[in-house]
């Protein structure tokens, strides 16, 4: 099995690299900014914010796990 690492940017402008197979989770918080938090195996406080968007971060999980979001 090959590992596969995601690339994104942190809200403080620095790259992040997170093993796609340790997300459990994708969620977009309006209040009071719009933030993309991407949760990884771990605490509650095991998240990173993201510059990219819902949309960014989402088509990134599909190109590395076959296209399967539902």
């Amino acid at each position: 099995m090959d590992t596969q690492f995601l690339e994104f940017t942190d809200k403080n402008d620095r790259p992040a690299l997170i093993n796609v197979r340790n997300i459990t989770s994708v969620v977009v918080y309006t209040t009071p900014n719009e933030e993309v938090h991407i949760y990884v195996i771990g605490d509650k406080e095991s998240f990173v914010t993201v510059k990219e968007t819902y949309e960014e971060v989402r088509s990134k999980i599909a190109m590395v796990t076959g296209g399967s979001i539902f």
